[in-house]
Order: structure tokens, then C-alpha cells, then sequence
């Protein structure tokens, strides 16, 4: 549920607006200006988020699932607040955000790249 929070918060915003080559800008941060007319392609721009964040947020609980009996509750809030923000954030950019990678050629239809090599799984 924090990821899907940070989503809505920053983490679009950060993964698929504007920005530099690693990070995307706040123009839509807190969903701004996305709303149910909005379109990306040919589908609805909310459809978009939610489909992402499920991406997200599976990817932080493939990381997390490894280590989280182990140690407090409170220091995996920590970690996956930093990991979602310093990890996943940039990679997801690069690759879908056209960023770096996706300015390079990279492809990633499945989430091949931003999934499973940012979970290391």
C-alpha cells in the first residue's frame, strides 16, 4: 500500500513525465492534470497509472519478500520508500519514461528490464 501511495504522490510523475535522462519531473506529480479524459496513446491516462503502479509495486514486494521477516517493520517502510524512490523511479524511466535506455533503443514490452533486473530476480 506505501507504493501504491508514493505512486500517486511522486512516482508517476517521476517515471513517465519530463525530465532529464534519469528522472522524470513533477509536472503530474499527485496526478495533476491526469484525469479521466486524458490519454496516452490510445488508452486513458488513469489505466496507465494503475497499470504501472501494479508494476511498482509488485517489484518493491519481489525485493522486499526476501528480507522482510528479518528485520522491523519500520526499517522496510525505510527501505522501500529509498529503494522505490533511488531504484526503481530512474530504471523505469530510462526504459519506459524515454529516458536514457529508451533513447539508446532499448525495448522492454513485459517488464523484463525494469522488473526483474531492478528485483534482481
Amino acid at each position: 500500500a506505501l507504493v501504491c501511495v508514493l505512486w500517486v504522490l511522486y512516482g508517476y510523475s517521476l517515471a513517465f513525465s519530463e525530465g532529464n535522462a534519469v528522472f522524470g519531473g513533477f509536472e503530474t506529480a499527485m496526478l495533476k492534470g491526469i484525469g479521466i479524459d486524458s490519454v496516452t496513446g490510445s488508452i486513458s491516462q488513469m489505466i496507465h497509472v494503475a497499470f504501472q503502479a501494479s508494476f511498482a509495486c509488485i517489484t518493491v514486494a519481489l525485493v522486499v519478500g526476501g528480507f522482510a521477516e528479518r528485520i522491523r517493520f519500520s526499517a522496510v517502510l525505510i527501505f522501500a520508500i529509498l529503494w522505490f524512490t533511488l531504484s526503481y523511479l530512474p530504471i523505469a524511466h530510462m526504459v519506459w519514461g524515454g529516458g536514457y535506455l529508451a533513447a539508446d533503443g532499448a525495448l522492454d514490452f513485459a517488464g523484463g528490464t525494469v522488473v526483474h533486473i531492478n528485483a534482481a530476480s
